[in-house]
C-alpha cells in the first residue's frame, strides 16, 4: 500500500490539500517506511503547505520529517514563518511536537522558540506530562534559556515537581523521566542563573533510573566495538573513566551517579579528552541515493545537547567513524593502536 501511494507523490505534492499531504508524510513517518521521493514532493512545498495548511497541518509535517530523520531544513525554514498561526491555533500537544521536532532534528530557530515559549500558562496548565517533558527536553537541547524562553522552563519545571491533576505523573514513562532528568542537568551545568528547583527524592530517584536505563541501551547496541576501543585506548596509555558527573567533572564507578546520562566510556579526566564511536549515518551526508537517500546525515538534538554540554565542561570529544574503526581492527593491532593515536595525536595521554 505505501509502495502505490509513495508513486502517487508528485501529483499528491501538486495537486493535495496540505492536510493530504501532512497526513500522509505522517504515516510514512510513523510506520518508519522510508520512500525519499515522498519526502522531496513534500519539501518542494514545503512554502505552501505552510501557508495554506492549518496548525496541526504543519505541526504534523514536521513532526514526520524530525520523527523521519529526513534532512530537509529549507522545510523547517519555510514553515517556521507560519508559527504565529501554530501558537495561535495550536494546542499545547501541538506546541510540545513543534519544539521538539525542531530541537531534535537541529533546527533551531530563534524565533520558533520565542513564540512557543510565550505561550507558557498554556503549556504549563494544560499540558501532559509527556508534553511538557518532551517541551523541556527541547529547550535543553536548543540551550535556549533567554527571557521567555527562562519563564516557560520554570513553569514547566515546577509543573513536574508539583502536578495537578491533568498533568500527573501516573502515565510518565523512562522517556519522559530522561526528558526531565536531562533539563535538570543542562539547568545546573550552563545556566546556573537559571537554576532549577532540587527535585524530590522520590523523583530523584525515578530520573537517575532512567538515567541508568537509557545509557544500558546505548552500551548495548555497541557493546562489542565498545569493549574493542577500551582495549585499544588502553595498549596506546589512555587512562579513561566510565562516568562523569557533569557538576564538577568528577569520575566515579557508581553507574547512577548525577551524570549518567552524560556517561563517557572513555574519557581521560585529567586531559577533559572523550572518545567515542559515531555511526556512519553521522558522516554519510545526505544525497547517497537508494532507499536512504536524504535519511542521513542529521545528528539528533540528543547528541547536540551531549556535545554542548561536554564543551561547557571543558571537555574536547574525539568522534571515531565505526567503519574506519571497523578496517583498522581488520589489519590487526598495531594497525588499530595507530589509528587511534593518529586522531588522538594533539593530546599526551
Amino acid at each position: 500500500m505505501f509502495a502505490q501511494v509513495g508513486l502517487q507523490c508528485d501529483r499528491l505534492a501538486e495537486n493535495g490539500d496540505p492536510q493530504a499531504l501532512a497526513i500522509t508524510v505522517w504515516g510514512f513517518s510513523v510506520m518508519n517506511y522510508r520512500y525519499p521521493a515522498l519526502y522531496r514532493a513534500v519539501s518542494a512545498c514545503s512554502e505552501r503547505l505552510g501557508r495554506e495548511g492549518r496548525a496541526q497541518n504543519l505541526v504534523n509535517t514536521v513532526w514526520a520529517f524530525a520523527n523521519a530523520s529526513y534532512y530537509a531544513p529549507q522545510l523547517f525554514v519555510d514553515i517556521a514563518q507560519f508559527i504565529v498561526k501554530v501558537v495561535d491555533e495550536g494546542s499545547p500537544q501541538a506546541l510540545s511536537k513543534f519544539a521538539w521536532a525542531y530541537a531534535i532534528s537541529n533546527n533551531h530557530i530563534p524565533d520558533v522558540f520565542l513564540r512557543i515559549a510565550q505561550k507558557s500558562d498554556l503549556l504549563a496548565g494544560e499540558g501532559a506530562m509527556k508534553g511538557i517533558s518532551a517541551t523541556l527536553w527541547a529547550y535543553a537541547t536548543v540551550g535556549n534559556w533567554e527571557s521567555e524562553s527562562a519563564v516557560l522552563v520554570g513553569k514547566l519545571w515546577s509543573s513536574c515537581l508539583h502536578p495537578t491533576e491533568k498533568n500527573s505523573q501516573k502515565n510518565i514513562d523512562h522517556d519522559d523521566l530522561f526528558n526531565v532528568y536531562q533539563t535538570f542537568v543542562a539547568s545546573k551545568v550552563e545556566v546556573r542563573e537559571h537554576s532549577l528547583e532540587e527535585p524530590s527524592p522520590e523523583l530523584w530517584a525515578q530520573m537517575l533510573a532512567s538515567a541508568v536505563a537509557a545509557h544500558e541501551t546505548k552500551e548495548k547496541s555497541n557493546a562489542e566495538l565498545n569493549e574493542k576501543l577500551g582495549m585499544h585506548l588502553s595498549n596506546i596509555g589512555f587512562k579513561h573513566a566510565r562516568n562523569i558527573n557533569p557538576f564538577d567533572f568528577t569520575a566515579t564507578n557508581n553507574d547512577q551517579d548525577l551524570g549518567g546520562f552524560l556517561n563517557m566510556e572513555f574519557t581521560n579526566i585529567d586531559k577533559k579528552v572523550s572518545v567515542e564511536l559515531v555511526s556512519d549515518d553521522l558522516w554519510i551526508g545526505k544525497g547517497g541515493g537508494g532507499e536512504n537517500d536524504g535519511f542521513t546525515g542529521v545528528e539528533s538534538g540528543q547528541l547536540r545537547l551531549v556535545k554542548r554540554l561536554r564543551n561547557t565542561l571543558g571537555a574536547k570529544t574525539i568522534e571515531v567513524r565505526v567503519s574506519l574503526f571497523e578496517e583498522a581492527l581488520a589489519k590487526g593491532v598495531v594497525a588499530t593502536d595507530d589509528f587511534l593515536k593518529s586522531l588522538i595525536k594533539n593530546v599526551s595521554v
